[in-house]
C-alpha cells in the first residue's frame, strides 16, 4: 500500500506542476491539497451521492484556478 501511495503522490506532483506551468493552477495550490480534496470528493460520492460529489469537484476546480485577468 505504501508503494501505491508514493506512486500516486509522485503522479499528483507531476500533474500539479504541469497545470501550474500551463497557467491553469493558482501558484499556492500544492499537490497534497489536490490529494486531500479529491479524497473528500470520493468519500462524498460514497456517502452523499454523485450530485454532491460533482458539486464539490466543480467548486474545488474553480477555486484552484487562477483569477481571470
Amino acid at each position: 500500500m505504501r508503494k501505491f501511495c508514493e506512486r500516486m503522490a509522485g503522479l499528483t506532483e507531476r500533474i500539479t506542476a504541469a497545470a501550474r506551468t500551463a497557467g491553469l493552477l493558482r501558484p499556492e495550490v500544492r499537490a497534497d491539497d489536490l490529494t486531500a480534496l479529491m479524497g473528500a470528493a470520493a468519500w462524498t460520492r460514497e456517502t452523499a451521492g454523485d450530485d454532491q460529489s460533482d458539486r464539490l469537484i466543480r467548486f474545488t476546480l474553480d477555486g484552484f484556478r487562477p483569477p481571470a485577468t
